[in-house]
C-alpha cells in the first residue's frame, strides 16, 4: 500500500495534493478516509502495455495525476517507477525507500526500466534511502515531532497486529503477498514495558 504515514505528512503537514495506489477495494477506500486526494486499487489497473502499447498505469496516473508528479515516495519499482518517470515533472523528486514488486526476482529476471533518461532530461532527483543510515542522530527530533503529529490528528496510527513472537515469519510473509493493513507489528508481550503518555 501507499505508505500511509507519507501520504498524511505530505497532505497534513505539507499541504501536498496526495495521490495514492494500493491492492484492495478496502485499502483503496482507507486512504481515501485518511485525506489521499485520490487513490486506486494497482491490482484492478493492469501495468503491462495494451494495445495500443500505452501502459494502463499510465493512463491511471494522468487521471488522477493531471498536472504530472512533483514527489513520489518509491516503494514499487519496476513498471510503476517506468510509469512515474513518464509522468514526472521538471524537477521532480522520488524518495526511494523500497522496490518490493523486485525483491524475491533474480537479477536476470528484474524488470529493466526502460526510461531512465528522463531523470536527465526533466532534472529529475532520485535518492535512496536506509533508515538505519538516514535517522541517526535525528531520533529524538522526529519522535517528538511524529509523536505531537499524531496527537493533533494529523497522523492516524494504523497497525497490523499479530500476536505471538512465535508467528513473526507469518507476519513477515503477510507484507510480501499484501495481507497487511498498515504498520506490520508483532506483539511480543500482553503490555507494553515502555508506554507513551498521552495528553
Amino acid at each position: 500500500m501507499s505508505c500511509p504515514v507519507v501520504g498524511q505528512l505530505l497532505k497534513n503537514v505539507y499541504g501536498c495534493r496526495v495521490v495514492g495506489s494500493a491492492g484492495s477495494a478496502d485499502k483503496v477506500a482507507l486512504l481515501r478516509d485518511l485525506g489521499f486526494d485520490a487513490a486506486w486499487n494497482h491490482k484492478e489497473v493492469p501495468i503491462r502495455p495494451v494495445t495500443p502499447p500505452i501502459p494502463v498505469l499510465g493512463k491511471a496516473l494522468a487521471e488522477h495525476c493531471p498536472d504530472g508528479i512533483d514527489i513520489y515516495f518509491e516503494n514499487v519499482g519496476g513498471e510503476t517507477l517506468e510509469a512515474v518517470l513518464d509522468a514526472a515533472n521538471t524537477l521532480a523528486r522520488i524518495v526511494a525507500c523500497g522496490m518490493i514488486s523486485q525483491y524475491d526476482l533474480a537479477p536476470e529476471e528484474r524488470y529493466g526500466v526502460k526510461n531512465l533518461f528522463n531523470i536527465i532530461g526533466k532534472q529529475i532527483k532520485l535518492q535512496g534511502f536506509i533508515v538505519s543510515t538516514l535517522a541517526k542522530g535525528m531520533e529524538a527530533e522526529f519522535a517528538a515531532e511524529m509523536a505531537q503529529h499524531v496527537l493533533d490528528g494529523k497522523v492516524k496510527v494504523i497497525e497490523h497486529r499479530t500476536v505471538g513472537l512465535e508467528k513473526i515469519g507469518a507476519a513477515f510473509r503477510e507484507l510480501f503477498v499484501g495481507a497487511n493493513v498498515g504498520k506490520a507489528v508483532v506483539q511480543v508481550a500482553e503490555r507494553d514495558p515502555f508506554p507513551v503518555a498521552s495528553k
